[in-house]
């Protein structure tokens, strides 16, 4: 009676390891795109647009300081969103231009598209017309 004799493989064929680290590298390419956060670079001039029309819906008024955007609620500003506008160094209300504090609220966004500030200064010497 002959009995055969197998030999047991010892290894992975270059072909298996190339699929799995193609695998893995599809899979951790998806993950990194699912989990980083995004950043969004908006414009000054954007946001106040933005917050122009969302005042207007709503009826709320909003704030926008060197650190945030606030809403004004119950006599309360509540910060609702964290945008860095640090950049603009002063504002213009009625013709006269008003240095900015740290933690000032420069401009305030009314319902009915009303704005408190007619123009900006940015820390580059551009003027902003609103």
């Amino acid at each position: 009676m002959r009995t055969l004799v197998t030999q047991l493989s010892k290894g992975f064929t270059l072909l298996e390891i190339l699929v799995v680290l193609f695998v893995i590298s599809i899979a951790s390419s998806s993950f990194y795109l699912l989990f980083r956060d995004p950043v969004q670079f908006e414009s000054l001039e954007a946001k106040i647009e933005q917050y122009l029309e969302l005042s207007m819906y709503t009826g709320n008024i909003y704030g926008i300081s060197q650190t945030g955007i606030f809403l004004n609620y119950e006599g309360e500003w509540i910060l609702t969103e964290q945008f860095d506008s640090s950049y603009v160094r002063s504002y213009k209300t009625n013709g006269v231009a008003q240095a900015i504090d740290k933690n000032e609220l420069y401009l305030f966004i009314y319902p009915g598209q009303e704005l408190s500030a007619t123009a900006f200064e940015l820390s580059n010497g551009e003027t902003v017309e609103l």
